[in-house]
C-alpha cells in the first residue's frame, strides 16, 4: 500500500502533508525490518552467534514499533476513504466564491484531499505512461475508470471533473458484463472453496496407508471445479487456469494434435469413397471411424496429461475436455471410450447372468475373440466398439483416472475368467485323454460338478463327462454317488427343469417318474421334430431299443419312456 502511493511520485506528493510523511516512515521502517531478517537468516546459515544476537537485538527493537506504525497505517487507509466521501473541497470554492469563512483555509487546496489527488495522478500516469493497460484488456480499463470516479468525484478540479465524467460515460455500457462477471466470480469462488474444504477433510480424516484413495478423490473434485469454471466463463478464474494448465503440458498437447490430424487425415482418406456415394449411412461410419481413431490416439495421451496434473479429466464432458486443454479433437474421444467400457461391463453381465448365459458368450473361445478385438459371432456387440477396447486395454494405468480404474477392472475379470475356464477345460482333457478306470470316478464326478456350477458352457465336454461316468460306473452306482446311501427313487418335487436349470419342468421320465424336463431340453434329447410333436399330441414318447439313451436329470437313471401327462 505505501509503495503505492508513494513510488515514482515523490517529488510531486506534498509530502508535508503528515498522512504522506506517516507512509513514507512506514515503509521505510518495513524496508529496514525486511534487512535485518535477511541479516539474520545469513548469520544463522554461518552459525555466527554473536552476529546472530546483534541483529535479532536490532530487529526486536525495530518490531516493537510495529504496533504504532499499523495504527499510523490504518489512519492513512481510513484517510483515502475519508477523503473519497468528503466535498472539502467544493466547500472551500463556495466559500471563495461568495467571500464566506472557511474552518480550514489555511490549507492549500490541493492539500484538502492529498491521497486521493496523488492516486488520480498516479491512475493517469500508469495508463498513459507505463503501458501497463492494454487496449484489449477491458477489465482493467473499466476498474480504472471506476476509481477515477471513486476517486475524482468529490474533487472541484474543473479538469477532475471531466475526467471523471469520460470515466462514468464509459463504465455504463460495460456494467451488465461486469455484473454478469461478477456473479460467474462467486459461483467459482464458492466451487473453490468447497474444494479445499473436502480436501481439508480428506487430509484430516483419511486413515494411513490410503494416500491413493485420497489422490483418486482430490483428481476427481479438481476435474469438478474446472467443470464448474467452464459453465461459469466470464469469471476471472476460468481463463489463467486453463492456460496454466496448457502451459504445464504444453509438450503432450502439441504432439496430440499432430497426431489427431494425421489420424483425421488417413480416415478421410480410407472413407473418401464411401463419403462420395452422398449416403446418410455411409456419412454415419465414416463419422463413426473418425472419433474411433481419434480415441485411439487420444487415451493415452489424455491419461498421461490426468495423471501429471492430478485431475481426473475424463470426469469432464467432451466440449468441457475440448475447453480445458484448446484440442478441438478430443470433443467426442470420452464418448467412444465410454462405449468401450459398457461393452466390458455387458459382456461381465451375461457371463454373471444365469438368464442371460449362453455359448455365445460364456465359451473360452468367445471370450478369447472379444478379448483380441473380435465382435462375438451372432451379437450385437459393435465390431470397431469391441476392437477399440482392445486397443484401449493396452494403456497404461492411471490412478488419477476413474474410467481407467473401471476400465482395468472389467477387462481384468474377463482375462481372469478366461484363464479359469481354459485351466478347466484343460483338466477335463486330461482326464479324458487317459484310459478311464473306476478309480477316476471321484475325478470325474468333481469335474462334472465344478463344471456344472462354472459359468463356463461347454455343453459337448459335459456330456463326454456323464458319458464316461455312466461307462465307468453305472447308472445304478453313478446315482448313489449323487444321492447318498438311498435307493429310493420316488418322485421329487422339482420345479426347474434339471438340465437347463431355467425353465419349469413339465416332462416326466418313466418309469422313476420325476418331472425333470422343460420342452426345450426334450428337443434337445428326442431323435426328431415328429417324435417332439407326438410327446405334445399323445402325451408320452417311447425309447425304442435303437434310440439314444436318455437319462434323468434328477436319478441319472434310464428313462423307457417320455410323458408330458
Amino acid at each position: 500500500f505505501c509503495s503505492t502511493l508513494l513510488n515514482k511520485r515523490e517529488k510531486n506528493s506534498g509530502m508535508a502533508d503528515p498522512k504522506l510523511r506517516y507512509l513514507r516512515e512506514i515503509k521505510i521502517a518495513v524496508e529496514a525490518i525486511q534487512v535485518d531478517i535477511k541479516e539474520w537468516r545469513e548469520a544463522q546459515a554461518k552459525n555466527d552467534k554473536e552476529a546472530e544476537r546483534k541483529v535479532a537485538q536490532e530487529l526486536e527493537d525495530k518490531l516493537r514499533e510495529l504496533p504504532a506504525m499499523q495504527r499510523e497505517l490504518d489512519e492513512a487507509r481510513k484517510g483515502l476513504v475519508d477523503e473519497c466521501l468528503s466535498n472539502l473541497e467544493f466547500i472551500k470554492v463556495q466559500a471563495d466564491c461568495f467571500g464566506l469563512s472557511f474552518a480550514v483555509d489555511d490549507k492549500e487546496e490541493a492539500m484538502l484531499r492529498p491521497l486521493a489527488s496523488h492516486l488520480l495522478d498516479m491512475l493517469q500516469s500508469h495508463a498513459v505512461n507505463d503501458g501497463a493497460v492494454k487496449e484489449s484488456d477491458d477489465d482493467a480499463i473499466s476498474i480504472q475508470h471506476m476509481l477515477t470516479a471513486a476517486l475524482g468525484f468529490n474533487s472541484a478540479s474543473l479538469d477532475v471533473q471531466k475526467r471523471v465524467e469520460t470515466a462514468i460515460s464509459a463504465i455504463i455500457p460495460v456494467l451488465p458484463t461486469m455484473l454478469e462477471k461478477c456473479k460467474h466470480n462467486q459461483n467459482a469462488i464458492r466451487v473453490m472453496e468447497a474444494y479445499q474444504q473436502e480436501e481439508l477433510r480428506y487430509d484430516r480424516h483419511e486413515k494411513e496407508g490410503s494416500a491413493e484413495k485420497t489422490k483418486r478423490k482430490k483428481a476427481e473434485m479438481r476435474a469438478n471445479v474446472l467443470s464448474a469454471l467452464i459453465s461459469n466463463p466470464s469469471s476471472s478464474f476460468s481463463s489463467t487456469i486453463f492456460e496454466a494448465i496448457r502451459k504445464e503440458v504444453d509438450a503432450e498437447l502439441s504432439i496430440l494434435r499432430m497426431e489427431l490430424r494425421e489420424a483425421e487425415e488417413k480416415v478421410r482418406e480410407q472413407t473418401q469413397e464411401e463419403r462420395a456415394t452422398l449416403s446418410g449411412g455411409a456419412y454415419l461410419r465414416a463419422i463413426q471411424k473418425m472419433s474411433i481413431e481419434k480415441a485411439k490416439v487420444a487415451a493415452p495421451y489424455l491419461l498421461s496429461i490426468s495423471q501429471k496434473l492430478e485431475i481426473d479429466l475424463l470426469e469432464l464432458e467432451g466440449p468441457h475436455l475440448a475447453t480445458v486443454l484448446d484440442v478441438a479433437e478430443v470433443k467426442d474421444v470420452k464418448g467412444v471410450m465410454n462405449d468401450a467400457l459398457r461393452a466390458l461391463e455387458a459382456y461381465r453381465k451375461h457371463i454373471e447372468s444365469e438368464d442371460e448365459r449362453s455359448a455365445s458368450f460364456c465359451s473360452t473361445a468367445s471370450l478369447s475373440s472379444f478379448l483380441s478385438g473380435s465382435a462375438v459371432e451372432g451379437t450385437v456387440q459393435d465390431p470397431s466398439i469391441v476392437a477399440t477396447a482392445s486397443v484401449l486395454a493396452k494403456t497404461s494405468p492411471c490412478e488419477c483416472s476413474r474410467w481407467r480404474r473401471e476400465f482395468g477392472q472389467a477387462w481384468s475379470y474377463l482375462e481372469d475368467t478366461q484363464a479359469e475356464w481354459e485351466e478347466l477345460e484343460g483338466r477335463v482333457k486330461n482326464i479324458l485323454a487317459k484310459r478311464i478306470a473306476p478309480a477316476h470316478a471321484a475325478e470325474l464326478e468333481a469335474l462334472l460338478e465344478e463344471l456344472e456350477k462354472s459359468d463356463l458352457v461347454n455343453n459337448e465336454m459335459e456330456n463326454v463327462l456323464g458319458q464316461k461316468m455312466d461307462k465307468v460306473l453305472g447308472v445304478s452306482d453313478r446315482r448313489r454317488s449323487k444321492k447318498g446311501s438311498s435307493a429310493s427313487c420316488k418322485p421329487a418335487q422339482e420345479e426347474l427343469c434339471g438340465e437347463c436349470r431355467e425353465r419349469l419342468a413339465s416332462i416326466r421320465c418313466m418309469p422313476c417318474k420325476h418331472k425333470s424336463l422343460c420342452e426345450a431340453c426334450a428337443e434337445q434329447v428326442v431323435p426328431g421334430q415328429k417324435e417332439m410333436d407326438n410327446l405334445r399330441m399323445m402325451g408320452f414318447h417311447p425309447i425304442g431299443p435303437g434310440d439314444s439313451p436318455i437319462i434323468c436329470p434328477t436319478c441319472y437313471q434310464k428313462a423307457s419312456v417320455l410323458s408330458s401327462l
